[in-house]
């Protein structure tokens, strides 16, 4: 990405047969004249600004270093998307730009997924709203900003993180993508830092950190104004042809299952194993040395299960060991429970035939009963052979603290939502 002493901003292509050709040609936030690179037309939903063009170098390219007179300034400006309102672009395909100051970096991890190795490092950033988000760094962003950022996060290094991408993981997290960048301690205008806002601020966000609110699918999806919600047969139709979640209205219905509502996991990542609770196991999925516990088989996301229903996976385990209806007792838990809930697709392919299914990322419960329409937001068939619940990408898991008491469901869906640790019923 290139700024002219104009402020505009332009994008640059350098294809993989010119790599190596640019590899030591460029630093960060340095002068240079650049001539007889190729123009080619950007896509809006691609640019950088109101320029339409992006530029391709080659071996023909001229760069010409200019001479440094005084200290380097940005003289572009960045046009930010508040955390508050990034629910609007979850899932969605215009990344966004974010401002943010890194608070922790966790450490880098190998992932295998498909017979690919790949290395990803998750960081917390916040914003002077006061909320902090999990942004994942993957492979070469965790090899160089990653890895810059590790050392540098005693002293709150300011990043810039452009054309990101928003996701539903954890509640809502942020992923670089192809075309991303990251700018660590980006030279621009005293309005446009942040370090003067976190010396003032700081014991407040160590405790928003200490709380781990960035995992706390109540500040990162708090209930929703009323113009943001949607109508269940509008929503269904635009989360499902533009894979864009929406904010709805319906009431929980749980469908009768001829299963077990428990299965084994790995306790770090989720992944269901067949193993006993007593063992100590490797997990084929992150790798990684962990106990096994017991899940329910579909989720919402923790701590939603507190006000839906009142079991806990040993409960459930216990309760179908001694042969009781534990389908009847859930079911007269969440019997017509209202809720606004927060609703994105999942689809799965099977045979040939591509089945979606709607899933609650996050659900708020509702204390006046909602009857508008009578809509309803069920559960998948369990009949279905795709309905059983999948863990999540190995991508996006890492290694941290598992509370004792589990306390997470899912509703709507076969496919988990990895917010905080949670617990399955199919």
């Amino acid at each position: 990405m290139f700024t002219d002493t104009r402020g505009t901003k332009v994008s640059a292509l350098i294809i993989s047969d010119y790599l190596e050709f640019f590899k030591n040609t460029f630093q960060v936030y340095k002068h240079y004249h650049i001539s007889n690179a190729k123009l080619l037309p950007t896509e809006p939903i691609y640019r950088l600004g109101p320029y339409e063009h992006s530029s391709s170098l080659t071996k023909k390219t001229l760069v010409e270093p200019e001479p440094e007179l005084t200290s380097p300034t940005l003289p572009c400006l960045f046009n930010f998307t508040p955390f508050s309102e990034m629910f609007k672009y979850a899932d969605a395909k215009n990344n966004q730009n974010v401002r943010g100051v890194v608070i922790k970096c966790f450490p880098s991890q190998q992932m295998n997924q498909g017979g690919k190795t790949s290395s990803k490092r998750d960081v917390i950033i916040v914003n002077e709203e006061k909320k902090l988000l999990l942004l994942t760094l993957w492979d070469s962003f965790d090899d160089n900003e990653g890895k810059a950022l590790e050392e540098i996060t005693h002293t709150a290094p300011m990043i810039f993180a452009i054309r990101v991408k928003i996701t539903t993981f954890y509640g809502l997290s942020l992923s670089t993508a192809n075309g991303s960048s990251i700018l660590i301690n980006p030279p621009v205008s005293a309005d446009q830092r942040l370090d003067n806002w976190f010396q003032q601020n700081s014991k407040e966000i160590n405790c928003l950190l200490q709380r781990e609110t960035y995992e706390d699918t109540d500040i990162l999806l708090p209930h929703p104004k009323e113009e943001d919600i949607h109508p269940i047969a509008i929503a269904s139709a635009r989360i499902e042809n533009v894979s864009k979640p929406k904010w709805v209205k319906g009431t929980l219905n749980l469908p009768h299952q001829d299963r077990s509502f428990t299965q084994t996991g790995c306790a770090n990542c989720l992944k269901p194993v067949e193993a006993d609770v007593s063992w100590i196991i490797k997990c084929p999925a992150c790798k990684t040395e962990s106990k096994v516990r017991i899940m329910l088989r579909a989720t919402i996301s923790t701590p939603d299960i507190e006000t839906f229903i009142s079991f806990n996976p040993n409960a459930v385990r216990d309760a179908e060991e001694n042969g009781e209806d534990v389908h009847d007792k859930i079911t007269a838990s969440i019997q017509s429970l209202s809720v606004v809930a927060f609703v994105r697709s999942n689809q799965t392919h099977h045979k040939q035939k591509t089945t979606t299914r709607f899933v609650i990322v996050k659900a708020h419960k509702l204390q006046q009963p909602y009857t508008q329409n009578q809509q309803q937001i069920k559960t998948s068939n369990p009949t279905d052979p795709q309905s059983s619940t999948k863990p999540s990408s190995p991508k996006q898991t890492h290694k941290r603290h598992q509370p004792e008491n589990d306390k997470s469901k899912e509703i709507e869906t076969s496919a988990p939502i990895p917010s905080r640790p949670t617990k399955k019923i199919k």
